[in-house]
């Protein structure tokens, strides 16, 4: 599916904010198959959390949006159909004269977790898909890995993209800007944390298969980055995974994903650049139990966003402001009730929003 250029008379740009948020299981507000909300939300087997008042949390959702003013939003766990994340910008995200201020680009991948670009009306002249492009189609063409202990051809596992990744170009007056919006594989398994063997073989899978998807990325950016240094990319979304190590890919010797997306030493002229320059205490998207180490409950940086060298280095002629990353805590923290940790209700969702803002 590809998003026909939008064209229309805009003023250059002083600086353009862009932010990533996972919006927790959007699909949930909308009847079924269609572009109308529903009042409430009954938990099912493959949905999330209820939701008493889904008015009010799409409140909610929409104050933390307008507090941040994005530019270019990329949103994650978007619902199904285009037409119902149109109506939720329809509804929610307007100006004073009841017109939606956002374009939606939709990913290709349409699952009930979709991902969708936001571009701020006037900010691109205009805005396309890159879907048909060589490029995109290596990317996302069904590949091969081997899983733990496998080493026979016969026992190589196929494997594509859980959720395809969402890439758009943007022209911003001559110039131009790739943004690729990912939602990676979750490495949540199904089974309850224990020491069976089906268990552990079923864990260190889901980590090979969301590495395998990254290193695609990765491969992606090589063949982008080469071809032009100077190239505008930005890669933002939920990746399911952050600085370091957790105890299961410590204890397996697996790759974290972040370190597999950043780069290698051995080309380091291609190292993308994450937005959040220090990782200071702050620097978390997720706040949840894990079930892994008995219910303790952590903090985790998984929602990213990430630079092209040009940008980050100033070579480009689209730059990141230096400074400008952050986690958005305050805008999130602006629209939580009572007991956000436990009532769906009562926050925007269970990620805070990623933002910073580029030179242009």
């Amino acid at each position: 599916m590809t998003n026909p250029p939008r064209v229309r008379e805009v003023t250059r740009p002083v600086g353009l904010r862009i932010t990533t948020f996972n919006v927790e299981w959007m699909n949930d507000f909308f009847h079924a198959d269609e572009p109308r909300f529903k009042t409430s939300h009954k938990q099912g087997k493959y949905t999330g959390p209820a939701i008493k008042d889904v008015p009010a949390l799409c409140s909610r959702i929409q104050g933390t949006i307008r507090d941040i003013d994005p530019d270019i939003l990329g949103i994650v766990e978007g619902p199904k159909l285009p037409s119902q994340m149109e109506k939720f910008v329809q509804e929610y995200l307007k100006d004073q004269s009841g017109n939606p201020i956002y374009d939606v680009v939709a990913s290709p991948s349409e699952r009930t977790q979709r991902q969708y670009l936001l571009v701020r009306r006037g900010t691109a002249i205009s805005v396309r898909t890159l879907y048909d492009e060589t490029r995109y189609e290596g990317m996302v063409k069904r590949w091969k890995f081997y899983p733990w202990g496998a080493y026979m051809p016969t026992e190589a596992k196929q494997h594509t993209f859980f959720r395809q990744p969402l890439v758009a170009e943007l022209q911003i007056d001559t110039r131009k800007l790739t943004i690729i919006l990912l939602h990676i594989k979750s490495k949540y398994t199904g089974l309850k944390p224990s020491e069976t063997k089906e268990y552990v073989e079923k864990s260190i899978l889901a980590r090979q298969e969301i590495t395998s998807e990254m290193k695609k990325v990765r491969e992606y950016l090589d063949d982008a980055l080469t071809e032009e240094m100077t190239r505008s990319i930005v890669v933002m979304g939920d990746m399911n995974d952050g600085p370091g190590r957790d105890r299961f890919e410590a204890d397996f010797m697996l790759q974290n994903l972040v370190d597999v997306i950043q780069g290698t030493l051995l080309n380091p002229e291609l190292n993308v650049y994450h937005v959040l320059e220090s990782l200071q205490t702050d620097a978390y998207s997720l706040e949840y139990e894990d079930k892994e180490e008995g219910g303790k409950k952590k903090r985790e940086l998984i929602d990213h966003i990430l630079m092209a060298p040009g940008m980050f280095l100033d070579t480009a002629e689209l730059t990141y402001q230096k400074g400008s990353g952050k986690v958005e805590h305050k805008a999130w923290g602006n629209h939580v009730g009572t007991d956000p940790d436990h009532v769906r209700d009562d926050r925007p969702s269970d990620h805070r929003p990623v933002t910073c803002e580029i030179v242009v």
